[in-house]
């Protein structure tokens, strides 16, 4: 079976910050996304075809640009429309697929963003907020919705959320 990073070249991905939904391709040809966004000697993600709508008119484009950067610790996160898009190489290999998949919900600046992520065991709250040195958390099966506009949601099949920006992370099941 063919690496999916060799035959899919562009990641169509939506970028979310400050009040901004940017959209764009992400060229995957040399790096996957996962693996820029996870690497912290990278400070910025190199978009083509973008174009960029308020939240709470995501039909509406303000501004189209051919080639644009968006600053890694400024997003909030990013949904791609396959799970696989989002993942680092690492975690498209071996058992990560096979992992539990465990529902969150995170809120971050305008969105309560609501996925599952995917451990081995047993999911413990404090440990995996206090003692991962990781940047970013990865989720599947993900719907973003704007806390300004509750009308107004996103949906991907993966994400990845800045922990720089989570202002809360609860779990989304029973006890």
């Amino acid at each position: 079976m063919a690496d999916k990073a060799v035959t899919t070249n562009w990641v169509s991905a939506e970028f979310f910050a400050g009040g901004y939904r940017i959209s764009g391709m992400y060229d995957a040809r040399h790096r996957l996304l996962g693996d820029i966004i996870y690497d912290k000697s990278v400070s910025l993600v190199l978009v083509n075809e973008v174009y960029i709508s308020p939240i709470g008119r995501p039909a509406e484009i303000g501004t189209h640009y051919t080639n644009a950067a968006c600053i890694k610790a400024n997003l909030h996160f990013l949904l791609t429309l396959e799970e696989d898009d989002a993942l680092r190489r690492d975690q498209r290999y071996g058992n990560y697929k096979l992992m539990q998949l465990v529902p969150v919900v995170i809120t971050v600046p305008f969105f309560e963003i609501t996925g599952a992520i995917r451990i081995i065991g047993r999911f413990e709250l404090v440990p995996f907020l206090s003692l991962q040195t990781e940047s970013y958390i990865t989720l599947a099966n993900v719907t973003a919705r704007s806390a300004v506009h509750p009308d107004v949601s996103f949906h991907g099949g993966g994400a990845i959320v800045n922990r720089n920006q989570i202002i809360s992370f609860g779990l989304n099941q029973q006890p």
